[in-house]
Parts: structure tokens; sequence; C-alpha cells
């Protein structure tokens, strides 16, 4: 298993990305609010479950993606051509 951390400069790339690496069958998906420490990951099914609440969606900017070991390469590349920096 991998751990990899991209970075984005804005929502809709995240959430991009996001997709994308469902499709790819990540195992496991988390995220962070713009300046929160790396300990304040939050996991995307639950911040997908909140959304439909009545307060605004935390602008997300940080992803940390679990991935096979042999998927690794893949979801590399799937960050950066979404806009994210590693």
């Amino acid at each position: 298993m991998e751990t990899l951390t991209a970075q984005f400069q804005n929502q809709q790339d995240l959430e991009r990305a996001v997709a994308a690496l469902r499709e790819q069958g990540v195992i496991h998906i988390k995220a962070a609010e713009a300046g929160s420490t790396d300990s304040f990951y939050t996991d995307w099914q639950t911040l997908s479950l909140q959304a439909g609440a009545s307060d605004p969606p935390m602008a997300m900017n940080r992803l940390q993606v679990l991935v096979e070991s042999s998927r690794r390469r893949q979801a590399e590349d799937t960050l950066i051509q979404c806009g994210g920096q590693l």
C-alpha cells in the first residue's frame, strides 16, 4: 500500500481528481481544508454525506490517497493531470 498526498489550487480540480481516482479503484481518499495541519484529514465519504447539509461546504485543497503499490504511478498521473501538486 502507498499513500500519496497532493495539493490543489481549486475545489473543482480536487473534485475532478476524486472522481477519476474512484473510477480507478483507489482504496481510500481523505481531504483537508486549506490551512489545516496534516493531522486534520477527513474521510472523503464523510464529506460527501455532509454535502447536503445547510452549511456551505469546506474549501478543501489537499488530498491524501491510499492505493495499491502496483497502481501508484497511475494515481500519481491522475493527480497531476487534474492539477494536483505532489
